[in-house]
């Protein structure tokens, strides 16, 4: 993997004050011709510190959207630099259904679990899966995860679970970030993809108590759903996979 460390003596403001579409504290620059994204903490802490530096010594080629170096201000770690995908959408667009072949959001779906996999089997929790940190790429023809800033150490529960908990509807107890939640927000945006739902905007609206009830087109689809969000077994996207991948099915279930 391929480190480039920012330096950043002064020129800090500059830095964080530009934007970049949905996401804030983005900063772009181009090294050796190639277009890179930089992104800053909003709150660099030395748990995030000790978390970047663990992730930076990954190496693995399936996962593309890793961060590819450190973004230094006034000699503190407090960002990463990451490839730009300027021709890629996140999992939420409209546009998705119109612009990318079926064929390709599945395989899109496979890459972002396979890359989850990889998070957890190496103790990260990723605490901020949602449909617009997943991301699908024409150009490269693959999937891709983005947006590591509340990525925490399993084990590590000082940081709160990011934009939305998975929990039942009125459910009080606060719950650390965890595997378990990991996978079930990968689940929702996955078949948000591929059914053309956001599923996402439902259980925060519902919670997921009636969540499994969208997918009784499918037995063994149903069944997973039911085991995932109501159990505490942790089952990855990628068993579940084959079943969404015939279109013409989908196609077919969509209209049902």
């Amino acid at each position: 993997m391929k480190w480039l460390d920012v330096q950043y003596a002064d020129g800090y403001d500059k830095l964080i004050s530009m934007k970049n579409g949905k996401h804030a504290s983005f900063s772009r620059m181009k090294v050796e011709g190639e277009d890179y994204l930089l992104k800053v903490y909003h709150n660099c802490t030395d748990g995030k510190i000790r978390v970047i530096d663990r992730f930076r010594d990954l190496s693995y080629d399936g996962v593309h959207a890793f961060p590819v170096g450190n973004v230094y201000v006034y000699g503190r770690n407090e960002g990463y630099v990451s490839k730009e995908y300027t021709d890629a959408l996140d999992f939420s667009d409209e546009w998705c259904s119109d612009v990318f072949p079926y064929s390709l959001k599945y395989q899109a779906t496979l890459d972002v679990s396979s890359q989850l996999r990889f998070l957890h089997e190496n103790g990260f929790i990723v605490n901020d899966i949602r449909l617009t940190n997943n991301l699908i790429s024409f150009h490269y023809q693959h999937g891709m995860m983005i947006d590591f800033e509340n990525m925490i150490l399993e084990g590590d529960h000082q940081n709160p679970a990011s934009y939305y908990k998975l929990y039942e509807y009125n459910y009080r107890e606060a719950l650390p970030p965890s595997k378990w939640e990991d996978v079930k927000k990968q689940f929702l945006c996955n078949t948000s993809l591929l059914l053309n739902q956001n599923f996402e905007y439902f259980v925060i609206c519902h919670g997921f108590a009636d969540l499994a009830d969208n997918f009784t087109f499918d037995k063994d689809i149903y069944d997973f759903a039911k085991t995932l969000f109501y159990t505490d077994e942790i089952l990855y996207f990628d068993e579940i996979a084959p079943k969404f991948q015939d279109e013409e099915k989908i196609k077919y279930y969509i209209k049902k």
